[in-house]
């Protein structure tokens, strides 16, 4: 292949998107970009290739840029926008020497430079251009309908020009995020009535300006450009964003309210977490082990050996970290409309091979909680999605288990949430009801707690993890403004989540416990808790 074959292949995408963002046009940037690789072309047709060749391919890039910013710096020199004043019958009047804004800027390439930046302005200043320049509405009138002084307006006017003059007369730089979106991927905690904060980010262009303004102090200009989008929109974009309480405004610029993990904090956290992984299931798996005899007395028998295995570890290693001093996930937002939600965005990236997700899905209803720990890598996520995982399923199993109820109890109306109860949790025995899934009766919970946390290798994972949360919180410390470090430790809580899926990694790559063979039928991870 020859260099101008190389060059072709390696060099012509890229040649494009730099034009691209440095003219903020497509055709410009063709023609730009058609520009450089035609001498880049022809001075590789009349010399050798020189050593250093992406060096060189980006100084011609960068020489051939500046006459182009220049040729266009000395097409615009001509322009002279008005100065502005006004009638004593309040009109506008524009110098007799002056053309008006949309005489001197209606010819090709100047109105559109003026469409341009009246796109990126400010509404301050956007609002009275418009108003006074293009609708002929007089500085009175306009005063009279803001309640401004017509001082004020006047100066205002003097400022917008300027800054309209400035922009017209320097190469927009757009930034990558104008034609090449991020995404991220989100977690959420907590009471969420109202839909949020899902629904605000729904759409691709709220999830960049929160990428954008993340650790990343935002005026709406500067969101504007870098995202490509004119500012009237934009503002639009920022004020429903402030309004879902997800973006902060700090003086005249924004700052998006909760943490986005980039890529790089990610893989801090993740090797800081997987260095001391596999000692901590170590001595999780001792603890157990050693006490597994008494923890299988605490559930009823018929609940499968793999599936309370697969519960106890991972609810065990969910109530250690619950128990670390500093731990916060719940209540820790007050939000509008009564949600305490608390939400955390991660940059999506493939830097990790592992995947180490676990939701903790629940119904909640009087006196008892059925949840399911998901854990995502073993694949163990279908049953969440089953009609009978539900509020009345779980209301009706603890209604029957308390009560002693049997099949014939059953009325008309429970006939549903029984047909859904016997065909995934239970079975009827002797005219009783006999669960598949764990069962916890009243302080059990806290029962099996002590059990393992008293064992001296429980007391030593219960140490390691309280080190380990430590370790995250100075990582994101360093890698986190100012302004998200009143609410770290919620933060670090949700990292440390992780370190739930990453040690029922290690249990069944160590063969301590058995993935489930069906994880669309299995009921690995569901529980019934009995509160009262």
């Amino acid at each position: 292949m020859t260099q101008t074959e190389l060059f072709a292949r390696d060099y012509l995408g890229k040649l494009f998107y730099f034009c691209l963002k440095k003219t903020g046009d497509r055709s410009e940037a063709e023609e730009l970009a058609g520009d450089i690789a035609l001498s880049v072309v022809e001075s590789l047709a009349k010399y050798p290739p020189p050593e250093h060749f992406s060096a060189w391919v980006w100084k011609i890039a960068g020489c051939r840029y500046a006459r182009w910013a220049e040729s266009r710096h000395k097409q615009r020199e001509h322009i002279s926008l008005p100065v502005g004043g006004e009638s004593d019958g309040g009109q506008a009047v524009e110098p007799a020497s002056d053309a008006s804004v949309e005489d001197a800027l209606l010819a090709g390439e100047q109105y559109s430079l003026l469409r341009r930046e009246l796109a990126f302005i400010s509404r301050e200043y956007r609002e009275l251009l418009v108003a006074h320049y293009i609708n002929d509405t007089g500085i009175g009138e306009l005063s009279r309908r803001t309640g401004i002084p017509q001082g004020t307006i006047k100066t205002r006017l003097m400022r917008a020009r300027k800054i309209l003059k400035e922009g017209m007369d320097m190469a927009r730089e757009f930034g990558i995020r104008s034609y090449n979106p991020e995404d991220v991927s989100f977690t959420a905690s907590g009471n969420q009535p109202d839909g949020l904060p899902w629904s605000a980010v729904e759409r691709k262009i709220p999830k960049n300006i929160l990428l954008e303004a993340s650790n990343n102090l935002s005026g709406a200009e500067e969101l504007s450009m870098e995202l490509g989008i004119a500012l009237p929109y934009m503002e639009d974009e920022i004020d429903a964003l402030v309004r879902a309480t997800l973006l902060e405004k700090v003086g005249d610029k924004y700052i998006t309210s909760f943490f986005i993990a980039d890529k790089q904090t990610q893989l801090e956290v993740y090797n800081a977490m997987r260095r001391g992984s596999k000692e901590r299931s170590r001595l999780l798996a001792e603890a157990i082990g050693e006490s597994y005899d008494k923890l299988r007395e605490f559930v009823f028998p018929t609940c499968p050996e793999e599936d309370f295995k697969w519960f106890l570890y991972v609810w065990l290693a969910n109530r250690f970290i619950q128990k670390i001093p500093g731990y916060g996930i719940l209540n820790v937002f007050k939000r509008p409309n009564g949600g305490n939600w608390g939400f955390c965005g991660f940059e999506q990236h493939d830097l990790i091979g592992e995947n180490t997700m676990v939701n903790h899905n629940i119904c909640c209803g009087s006196g008892f909680e059925l949840g399911q720990y998901a854990v995502m890598s073993q694949g163990i996520r279908a049953m969440y999605y089953d009609a009978c995982f539900n509020n009345s399923v779980g209301a009706l199993l603890t209604d029957m288990l308390v009560n002693g109820r049997g099949a014939d109890s059953i009325t008309d109306s429970e006939g549903e949430s029984f047909r859904g109860l016997t065909r995934r949790f239970a079975h009827i025995e002797d005219g009783g009801l006999a669960p598949y899934i764990v069962v916890l009766r009243p302080g059990i919970a806290d029962r099996i707690y002590e059990l393992v946390s008293s064992h001296p290798s429980g007391r030593q994972f219960g140490d390691k993890l309280s080190e380990l949360f430590g370790e995250v919180r100075r990582i994101l410390e360093r890698n986190t403004n100012e302004v998200l470090h009143k609410t770290l430790n919620y933060y670090v809580s949700m990292f440390l989540c992780n370190t739930r899926g990453m040690l029922m990694n290690d249990e069944v790559d160590s063969g301590v416990l058995k993935a489930p063979d069906m994880p669309e039928t299995s009921n690995a991870g569901v529980y019934l808790e009995i509160l009262a």
